[in-house]
């Protein structure tokens, strides 16, 4: 049995991405699941990574991307392009694309990162992301650093 899988909040992921769990073993006698799942009665037990799977907050993941076992870690506010095969870990705030998915940009600058890091804005639930976007569209839609610090967020987010 492969090690959990844990997501973030506000992730879009198509329902096309498929995550596997365990690479087959390569450097055994075999590559077939017989040396891994218990189930065709050849090992007693699944072998299985014990650390999660990780996909963090606001992760749009595109359809028929795939994440490799290696990839333990998809970072907050990331973005994995279609098609994508993930084979390491994916920094925040990084756009990945392609086989094997490489770093195409930044999707904010560095302090603008640095200022949605300090927000917590993902601790909003819909109604206070409603809220948000109702009584500030302009950060909502485009965010700077001068109208996300300005925001009061620990009396949005509670915390």
């Amino acid at each position: 049995m492969p090690g959990p899988l844990v997501i973030g909040r506000y992730c879009s992921i198509a329902k096309t991405v498929r995550s596997a769990p365990i690479n087959h073993p390569f450097d055994a006698i075999t590559t077939h699941p017989a040396l891994y799942e218990r189930k065709f009665g050849v090992v007693e037990n699944d072998i299985h990574y014990d650390d999660p799977q990780v996909i963090e907050d606001d992760v749009w993941i595109g359809h028929n991307a795939m994440i490799l076992p290696s990839c333990r870690r998809i970072g907050r506010g990331s973005i994995i392009g279609a098609g994508a095969i993930v084979t390491r870990d994916v920094p925040r705030y990084a756009v990945v694309a392609g086989n094997p998915a490489k770093i195409l940009r930044e999707r904010f600058p560095t302090e603008l990162q640095q200022a949605l890091e300090e927000s917590c804005w993902w601790m909003l639930d819909l109604q206070g992301l409603r809220d948000l976007v109702r009584d500030h569209p302009d950060l909502a839609f485009h965010p700077s650093v001068e109208n996300i610090r300005a925001e009061r967020w620990a009396e949005r987010t509670g915390q």
